[in-house]
């Protein structure tokens, strides 16, 4: 290391003490070459710590391990000191989170309960539907008999709700319908 280097070398170091004393919590080289000033008030170049010599190595390598240290040392200490703040803070954090997971779901319980609520009653007006349709195809059938499309209906319906309690309703909403056809001839 030249003569021209400890001017830089000792800005460094100086800057690294006050910061130590100071409380301030290092994070990075950067932060360290920030503060530093040579005697006359001038600021050190941020790229000087990562000159390098004819041979290729690092001219302040042993500056460069001493932020280093300086920077993991203080974060330990820190980490050490406030573990259980640390703790409390992620334990505050998972609980926060859960709780958020925990809303979350209950809110898509409800939306499904409502969706299943909802196609329930368009499941039952759909059937509704259907049956009028049988009802109606059959009155068609009654009264022209060779109506193919009416025909394909009741087939289908047939088809479809074959032994079901749909199909007894619909039987007997025809039987009702049909009565009344009878009585209005």
């Amino acid at each position: 290391m030249g003569r021209s280097s400890e001017p830089f070398r000792i800005a460094v170091l100086s800057a690294l003490k006050s910061l130590e004393a100071s409380g301030v919590t290092l994070r990075t080289r950067g932060e360290v070459i920030e503060h530093a000033r040579f005697h006359d008030g001038r600021r050190v170049g941020k790229t000087t710590l990562y000159r390098k010599n004819k041979s290729g190595e690092f001219v302040h390598a042993d500056l460069i391990r001493k932020l280093d240290l300086a920077i993991s040392g203080r974060a330990e200490k820190k980490e050490r000191a406030g573990e259980v703040d640390v703790l409390a803070r992620r334990l505050r954090e998972f609980t926060e989170e859960n709780t958020a997971l925990v809303d979350q779901i209950a809110a898509k319980q409800e939306e499904l309960m409502a969706l299943r609520s909802s196609h329930e009653r368009t499941s039952v007006l759909l059937v509704s539907r259907e049956i009028s349709l049988f009802v109606m195809c059959k009155i068609v059938l009654e009264l022209a008999p060779a109506y193919l499309p009416a025909r394909q209906l009741v087939k289908e319906f047939e088809n479809k709700y074959a032994g079901s309690v749909e199909m007894n309703t619909a039987k007997r909403t025809w039987i009702e319908q049909k009565k009344l056809l009878s009585k209005a001839k």
